[in-house]
């Protein structure tokens, strides 16, 4: 009983209600893997998967993945800082010049949209 309070308590701190989003959804599943991991100490991983309805395979994976990024977020990483670098020598320029840059120094293909984003 005090688990379920404390389970309930927690997920109230730390989730968000959104749009129901796939995006939303992804960062709500990884607070509850958070969640049991903090309180694996005290509980087993079991009783908290079962309690959070979340499967311990998805739980283990997430803890094994959880510090490693994948491509996407590499890449996204890799533009970021190529456009920081491109506002600094050019602060004047908007996003639609610096995606011009971007297409024309690398050969990347991003929308400008993208670019307005980072």
């Amino acid at each position: 009983m005090k688990l379920r309070i404390e389970n309930e308590r927690l997920k109230k701190g730390y989730l968000v209600k959104g749009d129901g989003s796939s995006c939303n959804i992804q960062k709500i599943k990884q607070k509850e893997f958070e969640i049991v991991e903090t309180l694996s100490k005290e509980y087993s991983v079991k009783s908290l998967c079962e309690i959070m309805n979340i499967s311990r395979s998805g739980y283990y994976k997430w803890l094994k993945n959880k510090d490693i990024l994948n491509q996407y977020e590499i890449n996204r990483r890799e533009l970021e800082t190529l456009i920081r670098n491109i506002h600094k020598r050019k602060p004047s320029y908007g996003y639609h010049r610096i995606n011009y840059l971007i297409r024309k120094e690398t050969g990347w293909v991003v929308s400008d949209n993208l670019v307005h984003k980072v």
